[in-house]
């Protein structure tokens, strides 16, 4: 999907250009909390349950760890 470009407003130099859809993240607080809220919640994860929720990852960090 190409991405929307839009000018820049504020401190950028004449020129530069920013990407919409990064920007419409940004300034939506609801998109915010629940990024900040799904981060926290697999912080609080113990080492079991993300290994039973996301066995793949853990399965490509092991091999990745040995591989090197």
């Amino acid at each position: 999907m190409p991405s929307a470009i839009i000018e820049p407003k504020g401190e950028l130099h004449h020129g530069d250009q920013v990407d919409i859809h990064h920007s419409e993240i940004l300034v939506n607080p609801d998109l915010m909390s629940d990024a900040v809220d799904g981060e926290n919640r697999e912080h609080e994860m113990g080492m079991w349950a993300a290994v039973k929720s996301h066995p793949w990852a853990c399965l490509y960090a092991f091999i990745m760890c040995f591989t090197l």
